[in-house]
């Protein structure tokens, strides 16, 4: 027996000793893998800023390229740098086929640059624009070679990326073998199935952000695994970089077949004050949630009560301890007439101050309901208290107060009126006799038409000064109450006659001199006409008008016009325009010209308008002028006379620009310039790009012109060689002197005349050479110098005898 457990303990220590090298073996292992994915980590790190560094490369290259294409489209003269850039072999498909393409042909490396000129690409020989082309071909080139090491770049940072996650995965089951426990899975993609064991967590973290390379929506999106904080003040403080791998948005467990949230359950860990605004729900506290006096000063964190938080009705008497609602617990106008029960709020649960009782009595005034009767006695009353102003009107009656009552010592001065008084005949007799009616008693008006007799008013009856305005109803005095002679000059108070005391149409014929005739005596208000001006005023005070004898200071504001209808004059001080079909408005003063054709208004009047402010620009000169035009769509004519910044704030030859432009058209109002025929003349005094002037027309087709840059050097020309009758600058022409014809070796073309409708004035002079497909023969003009005419001649210098229809093409210019 004792061999037998012998042997058996032996083998549990081999067992044992087994089992522990095997741990031994899988903790190298587990490190061994830890090590591997964390170098494998730091390859995709770096390929990662290396596929970054590449992309931005990539997108300055992008703009180098852009900005060559541009170069050389101006040096090619097309469309003053504004092009369509081809860079290849092959010729361009029919639609590029515009004046508005440059075309670098790069057949045998040449970078040849092409514009179509109607019917063919035809090369444009200018160094500058050779260079140019040049230019752009290689910065094109290196903009590809860019672009291509980028998405190697971005290829190889995918191809690390994957291999770190390989490599993170072995380790973690290196290290589920090493410990032979539930494992933490930490990373942002969902571990594998095989080998998981109930209970296992995941703790997902954050895979990727992402960013603009530069502007939004306008530049390449990078994606990022990291962010990063400032510890401290922005950009005042040390930046802390921290890697998405760190960010665990989720924790799940494995419950045997699928990940699910892992939630951590805690009762009773409030602590007094942690309970805030932001840790409670919308609508979360309800009355039914709360026992009563459960909620005291120490629960509440400052301003966690908001209006959101509590249900209608659900804060309760029963609910709140005493003092326990304080100003620090409650957000501003939080708990409004909703949130409470009623009755609610008692005496016990508030903390009334001064404020609050002032805030009261002048919600709700003390009335005479609100007395009891018998309630004010004499001690309740301080001496003088009861005056006028105590009293309401016929408050005082006789039953109200004990005879003899009242005495001198009573009554506060001033306080019997006449509303508190019932006052009778016998006592208006009374005081009559004892005192006569001065003109100091009567009141104002008081005097009326009806109250006097005929002819009562009398010199003798009047004293001295004794009829003034205030006296007097207006009207009231009229010839019969008047006896004759009975006003003199002494009866009457200075300034007594006013304007309305006095009939209409009483002065006629009449000379005033040294007056003031105005409309309200107060200062700066009305009209005033005096020995100096006459002068007006608005409701603010501000003069409006003021017209002088000299005529120096003369001023008249507002609009004005010649007319109240039809067609006039008429200036206005705020006008506004705006560019048809664009955004752009502008304020300045306008002289307007509106006309009607019969009893309609033309759709657009003649006008003359400056502009001083745009809403894009801000201050500015312009002047402008406008045809007008009679019915919406007519043709109409503009010009303008402009200095403008090129953005608000811009100042001098390098932030302003000049122009002159003027413009007529087949239909004013149509703002799309293909659906009308157009002609323009346009001058520009521009420092930065050049200043320039066109000529052009234009219509749904194109446009044909010429035009000259001092930027560029260039003098640009469009459309068919013309002339004026008799005074045609050019003579061009393509001439086929010979059909079927044989010309041998040595053979002299002989003189043949090309005639023209004559000159004029001047003469002209040209050249000319052959168009065939025949090398040695060569022509040439002879005989130049004439008003209407020259002759060509010719010479086959070869050895071989030409057959065929044989063209000349020739031009002549004029000269003085």
């Amino acid at each position: 027996m004792a061999n037998t457990a012998n042997a058996s303990a032996n083998a549990a220590k081999s067992d044992a000793a087994s089992a522990k090298t095997d741990a031994s073996t899988a903790k190298t292992d587990a490190a061994n893998a830890k090590a591997t994915a964390s170098n494998a980590s730091s390859v995709a790190t770096q390929a990662k800023a290396t596929a970054d560094s590449a992309a931005q490369s990539a997108t300055d290259a992008a703009r180098a390229a852009q900005k060559a294409n541009t170069a050389a489209a101006a040096a090619a003269g097309v469309a003053n740098g504004k092009a369509d850039v081809l860079i290849q072999s092959t010729a361009p498909d029919t639609s590029m086929r515009k004046p508005t393409t440059l075309w670098i042909d790069t057949t045998n490396g040449a970078n040849t640059p092409k514009r179509w000129n109607g019917s063919t690409w035809s090369a444009v020989t200018d160094k500058a624009a050779t260079d140019a082309a040049n230019a752009a071909v290689k910065a094109n080139d290196a903009a590809k070679t860019a672009q291509s090491t980028a998405d190697k770049a971005q290829t190889a940072a995918a191809n690390a990326a994957a291999q770190a996650n390989q490599a993170q995965a072995a380790a973690k089951k290196a290290q589920t073998t090493a410990d032979g426990k539930n494992l933490i899975y930490r990373g942002p993609d969902e571990p594998a199935h095989d080998g998981l064991k109930p209970g296992d967590m995941w703790w997902r973290t954050q895979k990727y952000w992402t960013r603009w390379q530069g502007e939004k929506n306008a530049s390449p999106s990078l994606l990022a695994d990291f962010y990063t904080y400032w510890q401290g003040t922005p950009n005042n403080s040390p930046s802390v970089l921290v890697p998405l791998s760190d960010r665990v948005v989720e924790v799940l467990t494995w419950d045997g077949t699928r990940f699910e949230p892992f939630d951590l359950v805690a009762n009773n860990i409030l602590a007094s004050g942690t309970v805030a605004a932001k840790h409670l729900a919308v609508d979360s506290v309800t009355a039914e949630k709360v026992k009563a006096n459960a909620i005291t000063v120490d629960k509440l964190a400052a301003n966690s009560v908001t209006t959101e938080k509590l249900v209608a009705d659900a804060v309760t008497a029963a609910k709140l301890a005493a003092d326990s609602v304080q100003a620090r617990n409650i957000v501003s106008l939080a708990i409004t007439a909703d949130k409470l029960a009623a009755n609610s709020v008692t005496t016990a649960k508030l903390k009334v101050t001064e404020d609050m009782t002032v805030a009261l009595l002048n919600a709700h005034k003390i009335n005479a309901v609100d007395i009891v009767a018998g309630a004010v006695t004499t001690d309740k009353l301080a001496a003088n208290a009861v005056n006028a102003d105590k009293l309401a009107a016929n408050s005082v009656t006789a039953g109200k107060v004990q005879a003899g009552a009242i005495g001198t010592d009573k009554l506060a001065a001033n306080s019997v009126t006449t509303a508190k008084l019932k006052v009778t005949e016998d006592m208006t007799v009374a005081l009559l006799n004892v005192h006569k009616i001065q003109a100091g008693e009567i009141a104002a008006n008081a005097v009326t038409t009806a109250a006097l007799a005929a002819g009562v008013v009398n010199a003798d009856k009047l004293a001295a000064n004794s009829v003034n305005a205030s006296k007097i109803v207006t009207g009231a005095i009229t010839a019969d109450k008047l006896a004759a002679n009975s006003v003199t000059a002494v009866k009457i108070a200075a300034g007594t006659i006013t304007s309305d005391k006095v009939a209409a149409g009483q002065f006629k014929g009449y000379v005033f001199t040294g007056a003031v005739f105005q409309s309200s005596e107060a200062a700066n208000t009305g009209m005033k006409l005096n020995s100096t001006a006459l002068q007006m005023w608005d409701s603010n005070h501000n003069r409006t008008v003021y017209l002088d004898g000299e005529g120096k200071s003369n001023l008249l504001t507002g609009t004005f016009q010649t007319r109240i209808s039809g067609h006039r004059v008429r200036i206005s001080p705020d006008y506004q325009t705006y560019i048809i079909g664009g955004t752009e408005t502008f304020v300045g003063d306008g002289l307007e010209f509106p006309a009607y054709n019969g009893s309609t208004a033309y759709f657009s009047h003649p006008a003359i308008a400056s502009v001083i402010q745009s809403n894009q620009v801000g201050a500015m000169s312009e002047l402008d002028l406008w045809s007008g035009h009679v019915s919406k769509n007519d043709p109409a004519a503009f010009m303008s006379l402009r200095s403008k910044p090129r953005k608000k704030g811009g100042t001098g030859s390098g932030g302003v620009t000049s122009r002159v432009h003027a413009v007529a058209n087949t239909d004013y109002d149509e703002p799309d310039e293909s659906k009308k025929s157009s002609a323009f003349l346009t001058l520009a005094g521009d420092s930065a790009n050049g200043s320039e002037c066109w000529l052009e027309a234009e219509d749904g087709n194109g446009e044909v012109g010429v035009g000259a840059n001092i930027g560029t050097g260039y003098v640009y020309l469009g459309g068919y060689l013309g002339g004026i009758t008799n005074r045609h600058t050019f003579q061009s022409t393509n001439w086929r002197i010979y059909q079927n014809a044989t010309l041998t070796a040595d053979f002299t073309v002989p003189q043949t005349t090309w005639s023209w409708t004559p000159t004029k004035y001047g003469r002209y002079y040209g050249v000319c050479n052959a168009d065939l497909n025949f090398g040695s023969i060569f022509m040439h003009v002879c005989n130049t110098g004439g008003a209407g005419s020259m002759q060509v001649m010719g010479y086959n210098a070869g050895n071989g005898t030409y057959k065929g229809d044989m063209y000349v093409n020739a031009i002549a210019w004029l000269t003085k």
